[in-house]
């Protein structure tokens, strides 16, 4: 939640500041006027995903499937993509996005996306890992155990009723 905040902020501030450029790009002084002329829709776009990404961490805080440790780390990578290209630290998250084919629907889209995300589903996404294992709990903290067997046994008992 406070990286979404510190994110918003520099997205609200950046309009009255300059900064480095990332990458360099040869185009038509007609090409660069249309970019310009656009960059306040891409700010706003960028503003809208942070707040979509926002909105579901939220979301699935309340819900706590057992893999929320997994599914945490893939939007905490969602959202430093709206700003660079983060480096993939955690070896869940390395492993969530092969199995979602991450270069091939950034190669396609120009951007990632997680399409088959289902906010009503038990876990959220099938491709990925179901129950978050003991490194991802190690990273999660102290309760995230807990809440994590918590989240099993829910699922069991709706199991069984049904």
């Amino acid at each position: 939640m406070a990286e979404c905040c510190k994110i918003m902020k520099v997205i609200e501030g950046c309009k009255e500041k300059t900064y480095g450029v990332r990458d360099e790009y040869v185009v038509s002084r007609h090409a660069a006027r249309i970019m310009l002329d656009n960059i306040e829709d891409k700010f706003e776009l960028i503003r809208q995903c942070v707040w979509e990404i926002q909105r579901t961490q939220i979301f699935i805080i309340k819900k706590n499937p057992p893999n929320l440790g997994i599914l945490t780390g893939l939007l905490n990578h969602m959202l430093c993509l709206t700003t660079s290209t983060p480096i993939i630290y955690g070896l869940h998250i390395r492993k969530s996005l092969t199995l979602l084919e991450y270069r091939n629907v950034l190669e396609m889209a120009g951007m990632f996306f997680l399409q088959d995300f289902d906010l009503a589903s038990n876990t959220c996404l099938e491709q990925v890992q179901q129950i978050d294992d003991v490194n991802v709990l190690a990273l999660m903290g102290a309760n995230a155990k807990t809440q994590r067997n918590r989240a099993i046994r829910r699922m069991d008992g709706w199991m069984e009723r049904y």
